[in-house]
């Protein structure tokens, strides 16, 4: 099963959600990271309040929810009416996620860490989503807890020193000398990029003054 991972822009995108069980509200919770243009389709009980500025049709599923739909999830809890909507959207050429048919499936959800702009997502195409989670909360250990600042910092200098310093080998060692000492920082409220930059240039001077 070659599945490739790709990151999609989901503004202006739809999704429909078949469903509201617990399956069904875990997948919603993750496109909700992303996206609030998602319609919900159940007959079943749904805490409405929680699910603010979300669609939510109480009703059997039908061809007709199709209209518009970039994306589907069924996770209805009955295989023959996930299949039956499966059938449905790929008819209609819509990218469907079934739960329980990994073999129907045309995208998957992958498990998702999301800090600001860091996305980091695991997957085992379906095979085993309890060791998806598991490598998940292993990452998420290792993501500081300040990782948003750090990235807006080093977003910023990726583009100051592309109009500064012409050698592409140069900007790298500068970024990457950077972006370490940030990671080393608990606060980043104060730091001065130029004083760490300073830093690196002597620290460059003395190596090359100790190679001599």
């Amino acid at each position: 099963m070659n599945r490739f991972p790709l990151c999609i822009n989901l503004e202006n995108k739809s999704f429909v959600v078949v469903g509201s069980g617990r399956i069904a509200m875990r997948k919603l919770a993750a496109i909700r990271q992303f996206t609030d243009k998602i319609k919900i389709i159940t007959k079943e009980p749904i805490k409405e309040d929680l699910y603010d500025g979300i669609e939510i049709e109480r009703k059997t599923f039908d061809e007709d929810d199709l209209e518009g739909a970039d994306f589907v999830i069924t996770a209805t809890g009955s295989r023959e009416r996930d299949e039956a909507i499966v059938a449905s959207c790929k008819a209609k050429g819509i990218p469907v996620n079934a739960a329980d048919d990994r073999e129907e499936c045309d995208f998957f959800l992958p498990g998702i860490i999301k800090r600001g702009d860091l996305v980091v997502s695991v997957s085992t195409t379906g095979k085993s989503p309890a060791y998806s989670r598991y490598l998940r909360e292993q990452i998420e250990d290792m993501i500081p807890d300040n990782i948003e600042a750090i990235l807006d910092i080093l977003g910023d200098l990726r583009g100051n020193l592309s109009s500064k310093i012409d050698s592409q080998q140069e900007r790298s060692r500068i970024y990457k000398y950077v972006m370490l000492m940030l990671l080393k920082l608990d606060d980043i409220n104060e730091v001065n990029i130029d004083k760490i930059i300073e830093a690196y240039y002597d620290e460059e001077i003395g190596f090359s003054d100790e190679r001599q």
